[in-house]
């Protein structure tokens, strides 16, 4: 068995995000000036081959939807509902778009 996954980490003083990709199908999006593009980041996805590494990919990051979507979500909300409320975004600006695979995301809020 195998799984596909994308792990990244984000640094918010360079304003850039540096991912790796475990999945040659599941290129994650960015969306930018309104626009959808695939970041190309490569790799086995995990269980395959055991030990592989993996070539982190950064990307320059810019203000935009994401940000409008969570400042709008209160500090006290569940973090059960912040998921759900940015799946509904998602599916809602993906509207005219066929989905194909499942949507997966994970949250993590500090203590």
């Amino acid at each position: 068995m195998n799984v596909t996954m994308v792990i990244a980490q984000f640094d918010h003083a360079k304003e850039q995000m540096t991912l790796a990709n475990a999945g040659q199908h599941a290129y994650p999006l960015l969306i930018c000036n309104g626009t959808v593009e695939p970041v190309i980041a490569r790799g086995m996805a995990l269980g395959m081959i055991p030990n592989i590494p993996y070539k982190p990919t950064t990307i320059d990051l810019e203000s935009g939807r994401m940000n409008e979507v969570l400042a709008n979500i209160p500090i006290e909300m569940p973090i059960e509902e912040v998921l759900n409320t940015l799946i509904s975004d998602v599916e809602d600006y993906t509207t005219d778009e066929e989905q194909d695979d499942d949507i997966t995301l994970e949250a993590v809020r500090g203590a």
